[in-house]
């Protein structure tokens, strides 16, 4: 950025205090993780490809989270008719994961896991042979609370995400519908039936600017969409083919990378700025 003689001191300081603090501004991404073989992807936002980062060592995951307070990533994982589900962190950059600790609640192979602003976290259990909950989740220690049943218990919510009006938004396979969820009480209530057939894992993710969520391989279209979470309406953005194929259960939990949000200053930090680089002008100015 370049200030003429002709524009005042004070308004260039001003643009270019803004200009610094508010610059380099980075959209975050998708991550995802296979339900079959644990592995960790990036995933494309414009055409649903994927790359490998690594193999998480995980046997069923099915879920991912970041906290977005400080990029900790989370998922769910368990052994096939096992109840001992743990909690895990996940380094983003080499797929290495963590045991947390055991959420001492029934199977959550097929469950969904959210964390709001504040750092609280909500998961569901896959609801095929038992009641389908809504319970909060413990991220220093795993344990797991349950908030209450999801509905009449008959679903299966294998996505989550937040709403901006404090509700969490489920990806159901047993309706294959969005529905909302009262985080207080886990009472539903439908959004819409999905076009696509959301199968028996997805993912769901809000990256700051539109929603996705992914659909099984097995029993599904294995593939990634955007979605108005108050209309249902749903637009394809690509399929996880040939990387993930018929052989593969799919897509088990999706993740938005926390991006580098822009620094906006306040009116009056912006003022006090530039008339400090104004100051700092006329000083020069004087030598």
């Amino acid at each position: 950025m370049t200030c003429s003689s002709t524009v005042r001191p004070l308004v260039c300081v001003a643009i270019a205090v803004a200009v610094a603090l508010t610059g380099g501004v980075a959209q975050g991404g998708l991550l995802g993780i296979d339900w079959n073989t644990g592995d960790l992807y990036q995933v494309s936002t414009t055409d649903a490809s994927l790359s490998l980062v690594g193999n998480t060592g995980l046997t069923f995951p099915g879920s991912l989270e970041f906290r977005q307070s400080d990029g900790t990533l989370f998922a769910f994982d368990v052994l096939m008719g096992s109840s001992a589900a743990t909690l895990y962190t996940i380094n983003p950059s080499t797929a290495a994961a963590t045991a947390v600790g055991q959420l001492g609640i029934g199977d959550t192979f097929e469950g969904g896991l959210a964390i709001d602003p504040n750092g609280r976290a909500f998961g569901t259990n896959q609801g095929n042979n038992q009641a389908c909950v809504l319970f909060t989740v413990n991220l220093s220690t795993g344990g797991a609370t349950t908030i209450g049943m999801i509905g009449n218990g008959n679903h299966d919510i294998n996505g989550l995400a937040w709403r901006s009006d404090g509700q969490l938004v489920g990806l159901d396979n047993l309706t294959n519908a969005l529905l909302t969820i009262d985080p207080t009480t886990a009472a539903t209530t439908t959004i819409a039936t999905l076009t696509p057939t959301v199968g028996k894992v997805g993912g769901f993710a809000y990256d700051g600017l539109n929603y996705y969520y992914s659909t099984a391989c097995a029993s599904g279209s294995n593939s990634l969409y955007s979605v108005n979470i108050n209309t249902g309406a749903s637009t394809l953005i690509g399929s996880f083919s040939p990387t993930i194929d018929g052989t593969d259960i799919g897509i088990s939990g999706l993740a938005a990378t926390p991006g580098d949000e822009p620094i906006i200053p306040e009116p009056a930090t912006l003022s006090l700025l530039a008339l400090g680089g104004l100051l700092a002008l006329r000083r020069k100015r004087k030598r």
